[in-house]
C-alpha cells in the first residue's frame, strides 16, 4: 500500500527562498504542494480552505508574525503539524512557537 502523499503549504516572505522551497517540494513524490503566501495575514485568509496536512511558516513575517499566525491557524485547523522556517537560533522565539503548536 504507498502511503499518502502529504500536503503542504508555504508561508514565507522571502520571494528567493520561498521560490527554492516549491521547486523542491515539486519534486517531492511523497509531497503535493498546495501553494504559498508572504503574509500571515494572507495565510490566515487561504489556508483553512486548503486543509494542508503541513504548514511550513517562517517566524519572522512582516507584519503578523509566524508564531501569532501559528496560534490563529491551529484554532482553525488544530492537527495541522507546522515547521518553523528560521535562520534565527533566539531561544525565546523557538520555545514560543513550540508553545502555539509547531
Amino acid at each position: 500500500m504507498t502511503p499518502k502523499k502529504k500536503s503542504v503549504v508555504i508561508v514565507e516572505d522571502d520571494l528567493l527562498l520561498q521560490q527554492s522551497l516549491i521547486e523542491i517540494l515539486k519534486v517531492a513524490e511523497d509531497i503535493t504542494f498546495l501553494g504559498a503566501v508572504s503574509s500571515a495575514e494572507e495565510a490566515e485568509k487561504k489556508i483553512p480552505s486548503l486543509y494542508p496536512d503541513v504548514i511550513l511558516m517562517d517566524i519572522n513575517l512582516p507584519g503578523k508574525s509566524g508564531i501569532d499566525c501559528i496560534r490563529e491557524l491551529k484554532k482553525r485547523l488544530p492537527e495541522v503539524e507546522v515547521l518553523m522556517l528560521t535562520a534565527y537560533e533566539e531561544e525565546d522565539n523557538i520555545f514560543r512557537a513550540l508553545k502555539e503548536g509547531a
